[in-house]
């Protein structure tokens, strides 16, 4: 699950839902049913914390209506992840991001997007076998 609001409009991940844990990678996407999308990518040391996803982090958030992308770690975006608990089947948590219009996409202006995710993840090849050992 995944339930936001981007510039005060509700914004439900129902439609499609990703979530995905390897190599210490949390990434997150949704699509809701009018094609608005959500992408988190958190680097994460599998453990309740919260890290910023602003300009020159390698974390990010990033909403996207059709050929519109807003990213929130370049200049003048803002924001933070809450990761409130993780494990190799899943996570759970909240996220403030704003994200600044992406260059050669027909973006404008920024975007506020405020909610809260609670996810279950398959585990890749290599986190299986390494708790099978």
């Amino acid at each position: 699950m995944l339930r936001a609001q981007v510039n005060g409009v509700d914004f439900l991940g129902a439609d499609e839902l990703y979530a995905q844990l390897a190599f210490g990678v949390l990434a997150i996407a949704a699509r809701a049913s009018d094609g608005r999308t959500i992408h988190i990518t958190v680097v994460s040391k599998l453990v309740p914390e919260t890290v910023q996803v602003g300009p020159g982090s390698p974390n990010s958030a990033i909403t996207a209506h059709g050929p519109s992308f807003w990213r929130s770690n370049v200049a003048g975006g803002s924001g933070t992840v809450t990761i409130k608990n993780i494990s190799f089947f899943g996570a759970d948590g909240t996220f403030t991001f704003t994200g600044v219009a992406v260059p050669n996409t027909e973006a404008t202006g920024t975007r506020t997007v405020k909610g809260r995710f609670n996810v279950e993840y398959g585990l890749s090849d290599d986190q299986y076998n390494r708790m099978r050992r």
